[in-house]
């Protein structure tokens, strides 16, 4: 009878490690399953972290590009702003056939009407366009 009870003792243990490793199993399952979503998710914020870095390459590559255009325009602003100081003074009729530069014929100008300026005043003089043209066509004075 000692047997008997033995072996029933062993049997229900063996049926209760049986439905454990069963509830093992399971466990495990639902474990790898979860590790599997984790992975996935894993991937797919590295596709999404992968495409914010080219977007931020992209979009840095379009700022360096607009700051060099900024810096083009600037230059090119500054440069066409020297014809619109308040200081500026258009001289028209100069008579061509002179081979007088133009700041000291400014200079001779202004000292025949009475004004007193001196050549190292004038930061920058030239001669304006053909004479004869108005507005690309040809004048009939």
């Amino acid at each position: 009878m000692r047997k008997r009870k033995k072996l029933a003792t062993w049997l229900a243990e063996n049926s209760k490690m049986s439905a454990d490793i069963i509830e093992l199993k399971s466990a495990v399952a639902r474990s790898n399953n979860e590790v599997n979503k984790l992975k996935e998710d894993m991937n797919n914020q590295a596709k999404y972290v992968a495409s914010l870095e080219e977007e931020v390459a992209r979009v840095s590559k379009k700022v360096k590009t607009t700051k060099e255009e900024l810096e083009d325009l600037q230059v090119s602003f500054d440069e066409l702003e020297q014809y619109t100081r308040k200081n500026s003074l258009e001289l028209h009729c100069s008579p061509e056939n002179i081979d007088l530069p133009m700041d000291e014929m400014v200079c001779k100008v202004a000292e025949a009407i009475g004004i007193e300026l001196e050549c190292d005043d004038v930061e920058i003089a030239h001669r304006p366009g053909p004479t004869g043209l108005i507005e690309g066509k040809e004048s009939n004075q």
